[in-house]
This record gives C-alpha cells, structure tokens and sequence, in this order.
C-alpha cells in the first residue's frame, strides 16, 4: 500500500512524503521561488550540508556538483534559459538513500515570457535503487533486500509482442 502525505510551509514551501509498506520510501520538497542570486546562496549552503552529510554525486550517470565559481555561476544562469530550464545533480549515500537535487527556472525564462526571472530548488530523496557495483542488485531485481515480487499480469505488450 502506497500513502502519500503533502505538507505546505508557508505560502510556497512544500515537502511530501510517500510510505509504502509502513514504511518512509520518499520524500520530497520545494522551497519558494527567488531570484537567481537567491536560489544561488541557498544552493550553495545546501550543497555544502550535503557534502558534509556523506552526500555524493552519482559517477554512474556523470552527476557533478553544482560549480558555484563565478564562472559556474555565469553558466548555470545561461543553462537555465535553455530548453529543459533545469539542472540537477543526482546524489548518493550509497546504497542507503538517492537525491534530486536540481536549481530551475520558474517565471521568465521560457521564450516569449518576461522578467522577473524567478527560480526553484527542488530536492527529492527516496532509497537508493541503483547498485553501485557490478552485480549489486537493483531496486526492481527480485535479489534486492526488501523487494515484494509482483504475481500482477503484465498490464501492456509491446508491437514485437513482449510483454511488460
């Protein structure tokens, strides 16, 4: 059984949790919308206390730190006027937990739109579902500690005839 709880902070500041099986499996949250130079320090200090945690960047898919020299601050600013007006860098405690950690734009920065231009930190955290060397089980491979086999029939099939 999946339960979902949404708590909102203020006007704009929210967090949600998901359960499944009694137990926390997600949590969620936004902060509210700022300008750059805001959503920046707050990046910043977040990062740092990331780091501090234990928190670090998933190698697998090329996840980096947010660069928040002057010249990585220049990009990111540039990056998010850019289609898909985001950046996000995945994180890891391994094997415990899994982060979205990502900075995007909000208000203003779609073609067309005008200032102000205004930002969102999104942090997301759940279990970490990817192994993290070769053979360490994935959160769908039926070997992964606490994984619940499905007996569910296939709900689609693909054109080549497989199911899925």
């Amino acid at each position: 059984m999946i339960t979902r709880y949404h708590i909102t902070v203020g006007a704009k500041t929210t967090a949600g949790i998901r359960t499944s099986h009694a137990r926390t499996s997600m949590l969620t949250g936004t902060l509210d919308k700022l300008s750059f130079d805001q959503a920046v320090a707050v990046l910043e200090d977040l990062q740092n206390q990331f780091k501090a945690g234990g928190w670090e960047p998933w190698a697998k898919n090329g996840s980096k730190w947010f660069d928040l020299t002057p010249q990585g601050k220049k990009r990111l600013y540039e990056r998010m006027f850019e289609p898909g007006y985001s950046q996000t860098a995945q994180l890891r405690i391994p094997k415990k937990y899994g982060m979205t950690f990502r900075l995007k734009c909000t208000d203003g920065c779609w073609p067309d739109e005008q200032p102000p231009y205004l930002f969102l930190i999104d942090v997301g955290v759940g279990s970490d579902t990817v192994g993290w060397e070769q053979g360490d089980p994935e959160v769908w491979d039926k070997s992964f500690p606490g994984s619940v086999a499905s007996n569910a029939p296939a709900r689609f099939k693909c054109p080549d005839g497989r199911s899925h």
